[in-house]
């Protein structure tokens, strides 16, 4: 009787054992698939289940900043070059270039020399040329609803913001202020951003979501999540369709990657 008990004892045992290593088994290669996914810009959760699922969601150190979206998009088009007459006479008639950035911007220590156009970004500043090259062309002019309308450099860009800073930099659709807008301008051709759309602070939005969808920059799914963050390889699959684009209409564009 004894050895009988004994016997099932030890199976038992034994049972246990290998559900453990089992476990751990698991355990393990879910910790290696999550360590891979992460070197891969992939986030992910896990469900009530204890499962990973990959979320789809960029890993925050693989997102773009605003400051290197701006880089990006200056490199890519050749702004420096392209522009340079422009930026030639602006250069000289500072005052006059700066006026109506000048007159929208809440920050009262603009100046010249060193040009310092926001509070936040100086020489020191690795793209501080770039942004400021970007705001002489009336690319970018920083979060004018914010006290002394900082850029923000550093905090990762959004889908419609890199479409902005893009669709403006390429000529294809400019600037206007709200007051310019017609309301079918400031509406988007899909319900599904309708409601985001409709918040008073993203009146602007409409104009880029709807032409970059038009013209194939963005799907019909990436148009409604404008406010998306996003990563590196996005946003150079933004500016490659872009100047496909620009192509397409017979405009001249030879996009440079950076280094």
């Amino acid at each position: 009787m004894n050895n009988i008990k004994n016997k099932k004892t030890l199976g038992i045992g034994l049972v246990l054992l290998a559900s453990l290593l089992v476990q751990q088994g698991t355990a393990l290669a879910q910790t290696a698939e999550s360590a891979t996914q992460e070197a891969a810009g992939v986030d992910t959760m896990e469900t009530a289940g204890g499962q990973t699922v990959d979320i789809g969601v960029d890993n925050v150190d693989n997102l773009v900043t605003r400051g290197e979206a701006v880089h990006e998009v200056v490199t890519a088009f050749d702004l420096a070059n392209k522009q340079k007459n422009f930026i030639k006479d602006c250069l000289f008639h500072l005052d006059e270039c700066f006026f109506a950035f000048s007159a929208r911007s809440d920050y009262d220590e603009i100046r010249f020399q060193p040009l310092i156009l926001y509070p936040d970004v100086f020489p020191a500043y690795k793209y501080y040329k770039d942004i400021n090259l970007a705001s002489m062309l009336g690319v970018v002019q920083g979060y004018l609803d914010f006290k002394k309308t900082p850029f923000k450099p550093e905090d990762p860009v959004s889908r419609v913001q890199a479409l902005k800073i893009l669709l403006v930099a390429a000529n294809l659709v400019p600037w206007k202020e709200q007051f310019e807008l017609s309301q079918a301008e400031m509406t988007t051709k899909l319900v599904a951003a309708a409601d985001i759309t409709r918040n008073e602070d993203k009146w602007w939005y409409a104009r880029y979501l709807n032409f970059a969808l038009d013209s194939g920059i963005i799907t019909e799914e990436e148009l409604g999540l404008p406010d998306e963050q996003i990563n590196r390889s996005k946003l150079q699959d933004m500016i490659e369709k872009t100047s496909a684009h620009l192509n397409k209409l017979g405009a001249s564009v030879n996009v440079r990657k950076s280094q």
